[in-house]
């Protein structure tokens, strides 16, 4: 008779263990290194990257969970691990290059958080957040108001009346 209990369970841990191993536990130093690296007034919440969440400086009191946003999601793409600010900066600059928009809203991640935005969040630039810009033929046409056509027609009637008028002597 053979015993089979005990390599179950151990074949269970085993599972159980490898499907966590995909995602990066907290690491409290992160909020710090990505606002320095990316020179922001101030350190972003534990929740940038963290379902669940401590504060800025990371002290979540305890474990906060898995890195399981869409914005930790694109830096672990890119080689971020837990608690090695190097492969985090390399994201960082990965991220930039590759212009990551982890929320879908056309706004860079990297952008969102120099504006002060939610890079997890699709939302539209507020406030000092500039416009994105368009050069080159993709760029479109000034939209003009219907009353700025119709000055601009006018004119032209004009123009061309005073031009077909005889000259009084």
């Amino acid at each position: 008779m053979t015993r089979r209990g005990p390599h179950r369970l151990a074949a269970a841990a085993a599972i159980v263990a490898l499907s966590f191993a995909g995602r990066a536990g907290a690491s409290p130093e992160y909020p710090d290194v990505i606002q320095s690296y990316l020179q922001l007034p101030s350190a972003r919440p534990c929740t940038l990257c963290h379902s669940a969440g401590g504060d800025a400086g990371g002290d979540a009191g305890g474990d906060i969970g898995p890195a399981d946003r869409p914005f930790a999601d694109s830096a672990l793409a890119r080689g971020m691990v837990q608690d090695d600010d190097g492969s985090l900066r390399s994201a960082l600059d990965r991220m930039r290059a590759d212009r990551v928009d982890s929320d879908g809203d056309t706004m860079a991640d990297t952008d969102e958080l120099a504006w002060g935005t939610d890079p997890n969040v699709p939302d539209r630039p507020k406030g000092d957040v500039p416009p994105a810009l368009g050069y080159g033929c993709s760029a479109g046409a000034a939209p003009t108001s219907p009353g700025a056509a119709w000055i601009a027609l006018i004119g032209l009637a004009l123009f061309a009346a005073r031009r077909r008028a005889p000259a009084r002597t």
